[in-house]
Order: C-alpha cells, then structure tokens, then sequence
C-alpha cells in the first residue's frame, strides 16, 4: 500500500516501519473515521484560512492537471483556501519535495 505513496526507498522504509510500530486498533479505528466521515457540508461555515498542499501523482501515471480538479472540487465550499500542487510529489509531500513543502509552510505560517 506505501510504495505508490512515496518517491524514495528511505522513505518508504520509514513509512512502513511507522505502520508495524502502531496499534493496529488505533489504526483501524482512524483509518475508519478518516474514510467515513464527510465534513464538505460543514466547509462553508470555516472562516479561517487554510493551505491545502496536495500531490501531482504524475510520476504514478495521473494525467497533468487530474489533481487539480480532484482537490479543487474537494475543497470547492471552503471560502479561504488556498490550493497548491506540489509537483514531483506523491502523498508525502513533506519526503517527495521537502523544500517545498517547509517554503509553504513557512509562507502560511506568515501570514
């Protein structure tokens, strides 16, 4: 399940060591709220704003641009997102693309 998610074999390694230290309960019970509850009706009433960095999946055969209509549709009610792809990025954004990700951070964190 982690190998499409990451782009390094270090990371990948630290991932899967992560998962075999974790209480499979804990796990199970996150994985199920995570998958099962849907908070897009309530995203218009969010008045903070938020950074939503988000992966291209290019190198994993997604078409140019697929992502961006995926999250845009995702986060369409939220009033005060802002959307970025980060390219050369799969689901760890933070390994894939480091740099980028702590300038984003940085830059939400200023403002």
């Amino acid at each position: 399940m982690i190998e499409p998610m990451v782009t390094g074999d270090a990371d990948r390694a630290r991932i899967v060591a992560w998962g075999e230290a974790s209480d499979p309960a804990v796990v199970q019970h996150a994985l199920a709220d995570d998958l099962l509850l849907d908070l897009r009706a309530g995203l218009p009433a969010i008045t903070t704003p938020i950074t939503v960095l988000y992966p291209d999946n290019v190198s994993l055969g997604a078409p140019v641009g697929a992502a961006d209509k995926i999250y845009g549709a995702a986060f369409a009610g939220l009033p005060h997102v802002i959307l970025r792809r980060v390219d050369g990025s799969r689901h760890f954004i933070m390994f894939d693309q480091p740099a980028a990700f702590a300038a984003d951070l940085d830059a939400f964190l200023a403002s």
